[in-house]
Order: C-alpha cells, then sequence, then structure tokens
C-alpha cells in the first residue's frame, strides 16, 4: 500500500498544479523589480497555496473533512462523538521544511518541479487533538525526529515523509465515510501505518 514517491492523493492533481502555479509566484521577485515578497506576504499565501493542495477547495473542506488517511484514534473518536470537534488535519512532513526545500531554488525551480515536491511531501492526516498537541507536540512540530531516519534513506520514500508518524507509532489508516441509516461514520479499509510500520 505505501506506494512509490509517496504519491497518494491523485485525485487532487488539478488542485496541486494550481497550488504550483501560485507557490512559484510568490517565492519568486515581486514583477518588475529584482525584490522578493516580504516574508510575511509570502508566508501567507504560501498556507493558502499549500491548504488548496491538500484540500482542493474551501468548500470541500467546509463540507467536512475530505482527507482519506485518518489516524486509528480519530476514526474512533469521529465514529464514537459523530462530530469532527477535537479533530485536526495535521502535514504528514512538516510544511516549513517542504517550503526551505522550495526557497534553496527559488530562482530556478519550476512549476513541474514543485508539483512534483507537493505530489511527494504535501499530505494530511486527520489526527486527535491530544496526538497534536502532546504525541507530535514541539519537538515535532517542525522537525523530523533526530537519529531516527538512516543516513542513506530515499527522501522521496514514504519512510521519510511520514517519519514522524513512524517514531510515535501513530497508527493509521485508509478510511471513507459511509452512512448507516442517518448517521456517516469513517469506515477503515486498510492499514497505511501500522505499529511504527508502513503497511
Amino acid at each position: 500500500m505505501a506506494l512509490a514517491r509517496g504519491r497518494l492523493l491523485g485525485y487532487q492533481s488539478y488542485a496541486k498544479r494550481e497550488a504550483a502555479v501560485s507557490i512559484k509566484f510568490h517565492i519568486g521577485k515581486v514583477p518588475g523589480t529584482d525584490k522578493y515578497f516580504s516574508k510575511t506576504y509570502m508566508g501567507k499565501h504560501l498556507k493558502e497555496d499549500m491548504f488548496l493542495a491538500i484540500h482542493g477547495t474551501e468548500e470541500a473542506r467546509i463540507s467536512g473533512y475530505k482527507i482519506p488517511l485518518w489516524s486509528e484514534e480519530a476514526i474512533k473518536q469521529h465514529n464514537d462523538s459523530g462530530s469532527e470537534k477535537d479533530l485536526r488535519i495535521e502535514h504528514a512532513y512538516p510544511r516549513n521544511l517542504l517550503v526551505e526545500t522550495m526557497l534553496k531554488k527559488r530562482d530556478t525551480i519550476t512549476v513541474e518541479e514543485i508539483e512534483e515536491l507537493l505530489d511527494v511531501y504535501l499530505h494530511g492526516i486527520v489526527v486527535t487533538l491530544d496526538e497534536d498537541l502532546n504525541l507530535l507536540g514541539k519537538e515535532l512540530r517542525s522537525n523530523l525526529p533526530k537519529d531516527y531516519l538512516p543516513n542513506d534513506i530515499d527522501i522521496y520514500s514514504p519512510e521519510y515523509v511520514y517519519a514522524r508518524y513512524t517514531y510515535k507509532k501513530i497508527n493509521v489508516k485508509w478510511a471513507r465515510p459511509e452512512k448507516v441509516g442517518k448517521k456517516s461514520i469513517l469506515v477503515a479499509y486498510a492499514d497505511f501505518i501500522k505499529d511504527g510500520k508502513i503497511i
């Protein structure tokens, strides 16, 4: 189930292409000048661009979480309460590290290269608030776990992209909503991360 180069959300390809075009603009120079956009302006728009790449549209987000990867605890909490309260969409790979990678090549990077980076690294996982605050927490908010990954690891592999989740042994499943009477529940149909390993 662990797909090559981390490609997991093919149905979002159009949104990711649109986001890549916008990111290329926002990390570049202000048109007609030799100056880059301010960090504040760039940061605000990159956040919006990456939001688009994960969710597709604002309408898709507010109509309910459309992310197919959920932690085991998030599925249980959702099905027990029937609510998305106290759930969070967390990035699989720290967003700041992805931005740093793009900024290193900001003058030469192409839209296609940005789209490839989004395809590999930008995926959302629905987790509980407790998992977000306590398991991932400050230690891993903006970093991968130290002294955990082998030096020769393929940086495009799912083992690299999802290292925070395997390190913390957060079980993650593929899930989809199903109607049971009037109630919508999440049905897990395959493991993605189990006991610290990508399946």
